[in-house]
């Protein structure tokens, strides 16, 4: 049954042209938003792949600046950040509070995926050095190793490597 539903979303999107790819909500969501944010994790990743595979925006942004990333950072769907990341979704874009991906992975305690962001920034986009760098992403390391945050910490040992 899940594999009919991946197949039945992959003919809806070429049969429209690919034209809903990007399209948005009224609160500015893209499909790929919505999928990164699906209960199943299954369906999640499938979904996610295959609008990735079609063209959908991986920085397309809500009304409030959120990315796909960004909720999924929050929501702690590691699989989906995998597959962003890899499509080289950009984790340092800030919302309207100024807050990026970081910053939602280390206040909900998130510190895998904090782990993962900086390590994959580091190797694939250069500078992650906290002396040179400052905005969010500095904020989001503070968060993790001053084990503050909504009572949740990310484990300090993980920005000692920085």
């Amino acid at each position: 049954m899940r594999q009919d539903k991946s197949r039945l979303a992959q003919f809806v999107l070429e049969a429209l042209d690919l034209r809903v790819v990007n399209a948005r909500t009224e609160c500015g969501w893209t499909p790929l938003i919505h999928a990164s944010l699906l209960p199943d994790p299954g369906q999640r990743c499938r979904y996610v792949r295959l609008l990735l595979e079609k063209g959908g925006d991986v920085n397309g942004a809500d009304r409030d600046g959120r990315t796909a990333l960004s909720h999924s950072c929050q929501a702690g769907h590691g699989e989906v950040v995998k597959l962003l990341v890899k499509a080289n979704a950009d984790p340092q874009i800030p919302d309207a509070w100024g807050n990026d991906a970081l910053i939602y992975s280390a206040l909900a305690g998130q510190g895998a995926l904090v782990d993962f962001l900086v390590r994959s920034f580091r190797s694939n986009r250069g500078d992650c050095n906290p002396q040179t760098r400052s905005g969010p992403s500095e904020t989001a390391r503070l968060i993790g190793t001053s084990g503050t945050g909504g009572g949740h910490s990310a484990p300090s040992s993980l920005f000692q490597q920085m």
